[in-house]
């Protein structure tokens, strides 16, 4: 049991893992939307053969897709966004702040859908101690990106936020979609009985959507496979795993929910993610750009994962 309980850790580290592999992936492609729809295909492989392998892959029923609501079917769509999306804040924010933004989204846009019901999921009103982990949660972004400094001006916090707050906004919506992917998945989930079922529906939508889009744009991803396998080091070969890596993520917290609760594993995954996208940025791991923690982004994540904490819990 004691194995099981650390196995969100890895989970967590799985998914900060991803990112920085999806971005080396494309610093040698260019091209972010084939990382994505590579990493999507690789992971739709690895979850049919999970779902084939657990007697749960059945096909879908016409009665199935009949009666489940239009909005199930969206997950494949937001998750194509998200993962594209941190592709291309990698590069411009580090593994950290990759890392912070899409959770905070996430975390915010889970409390509106919990507090009214949407996508079918149980109404759930706001707490108190879901209150003050929001403030901990704003306070600690406050706190990470610089702006509460009582020994700077208005004018030297404003130039600090600038050049970078369209990328921060863009991390916090890919969090509003990824809580939007989880509230239709689990739904999906209903439907098919089984969320392992549901999780590889949503990396084949998204597998199937990008492809499209790259076809119509006249994107060559066989090409661009080709020039990447001639750009890359022999050493590099790490860089096709980032499809396996989320896939691994989706498998694991299927099962583990079931074992651990949502709470215990969704906590100990975010702060293996957390912790993980720090040692990334902070030693330059896989072949990422070094970026030094400063202290008030230290003190800054750790009242956020403060808030995190009471709002889950």
């Amino acid at each position: 049991m004691q194995f099981v309980s650390i196995l969100p850790l890895a989970m967590g580290i799985f998914i900060a893992s991803q990112t920085a592999i999806n971005s080396r992936l494309t610093s040698h492609n260019h091209l972010p939307l084939v990382t994505s729809t590579i990493s999507f295909a690789t992971g739709s492989l690895f979850l049919g053969i999970l779902t084939l392998c657990s007697g749960q892959g059945r096909g879908i029923r016409l009665g199935v897709i009949l009666d489940t609501p239009w909005w199930s079917w969206l997950g494949g769509l937001t998750a194509a966004f998200a993962l594209t999306c941190n592709i291309l804040l990698f590069k411009h924010l580090g593994s950290v702040e990759t890392t912070l933004y899409p959770v905070i989204g996430q975390i915010i846009m889970s409390l509106v859908i919990d507090q009214f019901g949407w996508f079918g999921s149980l109404q759930q009103r706001m707490t108190w101690h879901k209150g003050l982990g929001l403030v901990f949660l704003i306070a600690g972004l406050l706190i990470f990106i610089n702006l509460v400094n009582f020994h700077r001006t208005v004018q030297e916090a404003d130039a600090k936020l600038s050049p970078q707050l369209g990328w921060q906004l863009l991390g916090i919506f890919a969090g509003v979609a990824l809580a939007i992917q989880n509230a239709v998945n689990a739904r999906l989930g209903q439907a098919f009985h089984s969320p392992l079922h549901a999780a590889f529906v949503s990396f084949a939508v998204s597998f199937i959507l990008l492809l499209f889009f790259n076809l119509i744009r006249g994107t060559g991803i066989i090409c661009a496979i080709r020039q990447t396998l001639a750009r890359q080091s022999g050493c590099e070969w790490w860089i096709w795993l980032g499809g396996l890596l989320g896939s691994s993520y989706v498998g694991l917290s299927s099962v583990l929910v079931l074992i651990l609760g949502t709470g215990q594993v969704v906590i100990l995954a975010l702060f293996g993610q957390l912790v993980f996208s720090a040692l990334i940025q902070q030693f330059g791991w896989f072949n990422s750009r070094v970026i030094k923690m400063s202290r008030s982004q230290g003190i800054g994540t750790v009242i956020m994962f403060v808030g995190i904490l009471l709002i889950k819990f």
